[in-house]
């Protein structure tokens, strides 16, 4: 056969080839040949593994067949797609020279398995055996030598994102802000493209015409200078800064930040807060914690509280909080007295279904309890209920 703008190749016996003794000519060699590799995968604990979720494979360790390596994958609870084969490294990672599955994709059925007749699965214990047969060529101009490994591509590290960190970097400058916040005698430039952005409140505040918007000036009342730079913060980087996550964050900071969260409606922070704030709850904040919550929109951290001040209410009325929780939210008196309405009629029936199922348990069936005067406990007699029967 003949390749356009190539040379003319033909077929030559072997005989005839092996006779040529032309040095001007060349020659070269391929064979195909199949490797057979097997690998024996031991799965001690079948009972703990299953369950683990469709898809979700055992991986075996790593082997190599003809110059390839390969992992071997078991299902515990099937696959309903067909396994792509992708494995992750030990960091986490995708491993970019995987391949795809290769192999019989039929599963094995589940009853088959474990049958106990079958022996395939003995002492919670499944031994899978597999055999690989890997057809490979060697020789010519775009074969591998044996057992040369593929490329590895390069690995290029990803850097963490630093959009939080620039935002924090540009209010801290103040570099192009065009509005200025006064609280409390402090003055906090910012910039009114991200504000806008980040809050409905402040997108109506600073477009609609009013003077703060015109002006770029917005004087805040009923907001700690502290609480509101913190709140900046976190609309540039929807994050609390270090010094304030997790349990550094403190229960009276909690409170302010939910107030004003909840004010400028920045709903992941006011979460953030009401979180914090379920984790703290005691007995000298549970009431004003309570008031907050209702006031705040706090739907969860309201219902934590008014479980524990029920709980805890002859406690919780000695502190100022609940004086506080009173005048400020007197409907929540009412809340209150559902909410043990309510675990104290669970508790009565959770009693009495226990003491009828004690009854049942002491006396025999067909009996029926009786009192120390020999009577029963529906209020007769049974020798007289016999006679009046008998009289009837």
């Amino acid at each position: 056969m003949a390749a356009p703008g190539a040379g003319h190749g033909a077929l030559v016996p072997v005989s005839q080839a092996s006779l040529a003794k032309d040095d001007k000519k060349s020659s070269s060699r391929t064979v195909t040949d199949t490797i057979i590799g097997e690998h024996e995968h031991t799965i001690v604990g079948y009972s703990l593994v299953k369950g683990i979720g469709d898809g979700e494979p055992i991986a075996s360790e790593r082997f190599t067949v003809g110059g390839h390596e390969w992992v071997l994958l078991f299902y515990p609870d099937g696959e309903s797609d067909a396994p792509q084969g992708v494995v992750n490294t030990t960091d986490g990672r995708v491993d970019p020279n995987a391949r795809n599955c290769h192999g019989y994709r039929k599963f094995v059925k589940r009853s088959v398995l474990e049958n106990l007749n079958s022996g395939y699965l003995v002492a919670d214990t499944i031994i899978i055996k597999y055999t690989i047969e890997l057809v490979v060529s060697s020789g010519g101009a775009l074969a591998r030598a044996p057992g040369a490994s593929l490329p590895k591509l390069p690995t290029i590290q990803v850097p963490p994102p630093t959009l939080g960190r620039d935002l924090a970097t540009l209010l801290e400058a103040g570099e192009a802000a065009d509005v200025t916040f006064q609280v409390e005698g402090e003055e906090l430039p910012a910039h009114r493209i991200v504000l806008t952005a980040r809050s409905p409140v402040f997108h109506a505040l600073l477009n609609s015409g009013m003077r703060e918007g015109a002006e770029g000036v917005v004087k805040l009342e009923d907001v700690r200078a502290p609480v509101f730079r913190t709140l900046l913060q976190f609309v540039y980087t929807d994050a609390l800064p270090q010094d304030l996550e997790g349990a550094a964050l403190e229960v009276a900071m909690a409170q302010h930040l939910l107030v004003a969260a909840d004010r400028f409606q920045l709903g992941r922070l006011r979460r953030i807060c009401e979180r914090r704030l379920c984790e703290t709850v005691e007995v000298e904040t549970a009431a004003t914690t309570l008031a907050l919550a209702e006031q705040n929109h706090a739907s969860e951290l309201k219902r934590v509280c008014l479980d524990f001040v029920s709980r805890n209410l002859q406690a919780v009325m000695t502190t100022d909080g609940y004086q506080h929780m009173v005048q400020s939210c007197p409907q929540l008196q009412a809340e209150l007295l559902r909410v043990i309405a309510i675990a104290t009629q669970e508790r009565s029936y959770h009693h009495g279904h226990r003491t009828r199922q004690i009854a049942r348990a002491v006396h025999p069936p067909g009996e029926r309890p009786r009192t120390e005067d020999g009577r029963d406990e529906a209020g007769g007699d049974d020798d007289a209920r016999r006679v009046r029967q008998r009289r009837e």
